[in-house]
This record gives structure tokens, sequence and C-alpha cells, in this order.
């Protein structure tokens, strides 16, 4: 996860509790934090604003204790006037103190969840602070964490990235933050990251790691092994999003399954952007309403926060009868109810909304139900059968086993299935023995089909021998399609070129393909003493 931002107003404690509960389910053996656990700029602004603010009132105070009053009740209407305002900036001093990396990380120490794994177990919290996000700020509450409020599960690591051993894979990765503001933006979602993964290995000359997870961007991207040296992931933001930037666009967690025999880890990506946007709708209203008050209320769910003209034309009311029902719901010095925000109004803008305060710390977003339905797509483009480049050994002995790993029920082929014959391939000696595109098409239609009934008998037979008895030929039937891959096949450029010379793209391939399957899957029946004659419509 990446970037909590406390106490920013997109802080969420119920996004950390979402994340937890999937956490758990996922079973996961740690869990990292990648920059933003203190947004900095928000602390810094915001402790401007109050010295600013705490600094007005101390020189009120000094002019009105200069003054000398005529008589003993304009004394004490001074007096009690330097009474209120001692007390309003005590009240600042205090908000201001709370600003504090002691005072943050005492705070987040309560409020941050105790990560498990699925047995109930704690795991730890790695927190890797972000120069550019967090500043000093943030580094000094991830140190505080680590050291003196959350000593057992959290572990505090090097400001803009620092690697960590994957024991059971016996491999590594290096997380990954920025720290620079120029890094912040970028045209596309990988433009930042690329440049934080760039000038990271220029400043090191020790052997790489195993991959990179790269935070703060809000972005999910899954980069295999190819122009860069080492895969990478990125990691979306895990706090409400109020600025609109090309690179923040997703709010959730991801989880990372890292293989010893696979360079790239397997990726799960939790969106929790609807929880977020309807977070409004989650805000249970006090029964000791009265029916203009609950008609406002609702009014601020649905448009959030608006001044008193605006609500008065949305609910049909004056202006004074809008200020007589909400005033009383504001919250006043600091003190807010327990089982709903109440409101605030912002001077300066003059707008009604509900208290920010209680939403950051005590908003619940609801759980997803355990029983849910997982649909797995192996998809792979550029088959190129023909071509003396192809991995067959890949396609025909690697991709059922995977596929039957992940329990893919769906194969989608993204185009250019043949190698073709155009640019003068065939004398150009790319493509085997002079492989026309009909020899091509039966060959891609050949190694598909292997593909097919590979998975098809390892599926099958699984679920026969779960069978009691010899079953009836429906179920036989229902066996079969429950056993079959669906198989998605978009034709490419190169399967296009087909057209040029008069011929339909594919037809031979998938005319290959449903014969052999047929074929395959028939024998396969006949040889356990079954015969199904709608074979062919399942295919």
């Amino acid at each position: 996860m990446s970037r909590i931002d406390y106490p920013s107003d997109g802080f969420r404690k119920g996004l950390l509790e979402l994340a937890a509960e999937v956490f758990r389910r996922e079973d996961v053996h740690f869990v990292i934090l990648a920059g933003g656990i203190v947004d900095a700029r928000y602390v810094k602004e915001k402790t401007k604003k109050l010295k600013k603010r705490i600094s007005a009132i101390r020189k009120e105070i000094k002019d009105l204790e200069k003054q000398q009053p005529d008589t003993p009740k304009a004394a004490k209407a001074r007096d009690d006037k330097v009474a209120a305002l001692e007390v309003q900036a005590e009240r600042f001093q205090g908000y201001l103190d709370e600003l504090s990396p002691e005072k943050m990380a005492e705070q987040l120490g309560k409020l941050m969840p105790v990560f498990k794994n699925g047995r109930g177990e704690t795991i730890k919290l790695y927190m890797f602070p972000s120069p550019a996000y967090d500043g000093e700020v943030g580094k000094a509450v991830a140190e505080l964490l680590a050291e003196k409020y959350r000593s057992d599960d959290i572990r505090a690591y090097s400001r803009g990235g620092d690697r960590l051993p994957i024991k059971q894979a016996q491999k590594s990765v290096e997380v990954l933050v920025p720290d620079k503001n120029v890094w912040m933006r970028g045209d596309y979602f990988s433009t930042p990251v690329e440049r934080v993964l760039k000038d990271r290995r220029r400043q090191t000359a020790t052997k790489l790691p195993d991959m990179y997870v790269v935070g703060c961007f809000g972005s999910t991207i899954t980069k295999p092994m190819g122009e860069a040296p080492r895969p990478f992931v990125t990691v979306p933001v895990l706090h409400r999003l109020h600025e609109v930037r090309v690179n923040e666009n997703q709010i959730g967690v991801r989880v990372m399954t890292v293989s010893r025999d696979r360079p790239e880890p397997v990726t799960r990506n939790y969106s929790f952007k609807d929880h977020v946007q309807a977070e409004r709708t989650y805000i249970e209203l006090p029964k000791k309403l009265s029916p203009r008050q609950v008609k406002l209320l609702e009014i601020l769910k649905d448009h959030g926060k608006m001044p008193v003209g605006l609500l008065a034309d949305e609910s049909k009311l004056t202006c004074d009868t809008v200020r007589t029902a909400l005033l009383p719901l504001v919250n006043r010095d600091g003190k807010r109810p327990k089982n709903w925000p109440g409101l605030r109004f912002d001077m300066e803008s003059k707008r009604f909304d509900f208290d920010g305060y209680w939403v950051r710390e005590n908003l619940r977003y609801p759980v997803p139900t355990e029983e849910r339905k997982i649909d797995s797509i192996f998809a792979f483009g550029c088959l190129h059968a023909g071509s003396i480049y192809a991995d067959y050994r890949y396609l025909l002995d690697t991709l059922p086993r995977v596929i039957l790993e992940r329990n893919a029920t769906i194969l989608v082929g993204a185009g250019d299935f043949v190698e073709g014959i155009k640019h003068s391939l065939l004398l150009k000696g790319e493509v085997y023995g002079g492989l026309n595109v009909t020899a091509q098409e039966t060959l891609a239609g050949e190694i598909m089909a292997k593909v097919v009934i590979d998975v098809f008998r390892e599926r099958f037979q699984k679920a026969l021998a779960q069978m009691p008895g010899k079953p009836a030929p429906d179920q036989i039937t229902r066996l079969v399609g429950d056993s079959l891959l669906t198989v998605v096949m978009i034709p490419g450029n190169h399967d296009l070129w087909a057209l040029e010379a008069g011929f339909s793209p594919l037809v031979v391939m998938k005319m290959t393909l449903i014969r052999r399957v047929c074929q395959g899957i028939a024998e396969m029946l006949n040889a356990k003493g079954y015969c199904l004659s709608c074979l062919g419509g399942l295919i």
C-alpha cells in the first residue's frame, strides 16, 4: 500500500481497515507502506496557518491589554474578551501541538490497525518514507512508530527506498519512493516511475534486485522484464484523492505473489475507489433530528459542502430557516459527537459540511463479503506460428501448466497467430521450411488445440474422480463443458495480411482447432466408455 497521507483531509482510517481485511484474507507474509506515511505539505501549510492565527490572536490580546477602560463595566468587558481570546489561542496551540512528530506518531500508532495473516498472527509492517511526500516530519514519525509506539510490528526503512529479502522465494524486492518533487507529474502513468528507476540504477553499484515496487504515484502498473532490466510494479494510494493528476487515479492496495521459478510477480488489485466516492452515503444521521435538519443533511450527503443560499434553493426553504436548522448542529470548541460527524461552517468559503476530522478517523466502509467469484483470464499475443523465433516449448509445455496453476477459465489470443509471408519473410529465412500461410494457420491451430486438450484432460479427470459412482450422460455433458477453456481469438496485423491476397484470416486455424479438440476429447471419452452426441456443439 502507499500514501495514507496522515493527517491530511484525505486520510481515512476506514481505508486502512479495509486494507487489513484484504491482507488477512490473502494470508500475506508482511505489509509494505511505500511512502506517504505523513502528508508533509499538508503539515507544513497547516502549521503555517495555525501559527499565523495564534500570532494574530496574541497581538489582539496585547492591544486589548494596553487599553485603559473608563469604567469598571468596560474593564470587565475587556477582561472577558481577553479571556475568550486566551481560550481560543490555547485551542489553536493544541491543534499546532498535534502536528508535532511525537503527537502524530502517538495518534497514528492508535489509528493504524495491527495487520494479521490468515491464521490471526501479527505480521510486520515495513514503512518507507518518501522525501518528496513525507519530508523530514514523515521520517521522524516512522522512526517514532518503530522505536516507541509500535515497536512490536512496525519497522522503519531508509528514506527513498530500500531492499527486502523474500525468504520463501529466495528473491529480493527493492521498494522505491520519490525523493524529488519534479517526479510527481508525467504525461503517462509510467513516466515518473521510470524516472525513479533510472535514477536509482545510476545511484547504486550493487547487484540489481529481482524486482522493484514503486510507491506514491497512485497507479497499478505491472511491467515484466524486457526493456527494463528488472520487472516492476506500482502501487495505488490509500487515501481520498483531492487533487486530479494524471498519475494519481487509483485508490486501493495490491497483493503480490513472488515465485522462485518465475521472474515476474503475480499481482491482485483491490480497488476502494467506489467506497470512497460513496463514503457520504455511509454517514448515519442521529435519530433526534427534525425533518428539516434531516432534509438538509441528506442534501449535504448528495452534493458535498454548500453555502446557505444553495442549500435554501435545493431544499425550497428560506435562508433564515436553513441557518436556524443547521447552526445547532455545528461542532464548537473542538468538541465532536461520538456517533456522527456533526457539522462545521467554513468561515472563508461560508459553507456547511460534515466535520472532516470525524470522517477521517471514525467513518467505516462496508467490508466485501467472503463469498465471491473469481474469473482468471490467461492472455497472450504474437504466437507467430511458423517463425524461427517463436518459443514453441513455452507454448506447448509451460502455457497449459500456468493456466492450470492460476485456474484460468478464459484463454485470449490477442493477435498475430501466424508469422505471415509479407515483407519477403520466406526469402529472409524467418519462417521454418518455407511454410505458407495455410501451413502456418494449421500449425497455430494444432498448438492452440494441444493447450486446450492438456488443460481439459487435467480438469476433466479431476472432476470425474470426485463424482460418486458412474455419472449419467447429462452429468458428463456438464463436466465436459466445465472443463473446457473459453478461447477468444483476435486477429492481428500479421493475420490480416491474408486479406490482401483475397483470403479470410484464421479460418484454417479455427477449423484445425475445432477438429483437433473434438478428436482429442472424443478419444478421451471413448477410452472411459462415454460417447456424447452433442460434443461438436459444446466445442
